[in-house]
């Protein structure tokens, strides 16, 4: 399955616009791999480990878990905290260092460094 990634390019000083890049399943796992992703009020961290391995916080409780590149969703099974235990799959978008996570109805947006 194919996602997207946006590329930016200055247009005669209009500004910037987004044009879209098909992005395979194997290139969203190679632009997130060691990455850390961070909600805008820093509630949610997600450390995402080139080995799978999830890390982070969620509120001030750690995260433990994995995650991986499913038919182009990324999916996280969560087992520490409890409340947020268990499996999620989310639709991906990559725009620049921003990343935005969507699925059961929300999008979230997350900075990646």
């Amino acid at each position: 399955m194919i996602r997207s990634m946006s590329v930016f390019a200055l247009v005669s000083g209009l500004g910037f616009i987004s044009i879209a890049t098909p992005l395979h399943a194997e290139g969203i796992q190679d632009v997130l791999s060691g990455k850390t992703l961070t909600s805008a009020k820093g509630k949610t961290v997600y450390v995402l480990g080139q080995d799978g391995v999830l890390g982070g916080k969620i509120a001030k409780h750690k995260v433990v878990g994995i995650w991986e590149i499913r038919d182009g969703q990324w999916c996280r099974t969560i087992s520490e905290p409890k409340d947020r235990e268990g499996a999620a799959c989310r639709e991906v978008a990559i725009d620049g260092e921003n990343v935005t996570l969507t699925g059961d109805g929300q999008s979230i947006m997350y900075t990646m460094k």
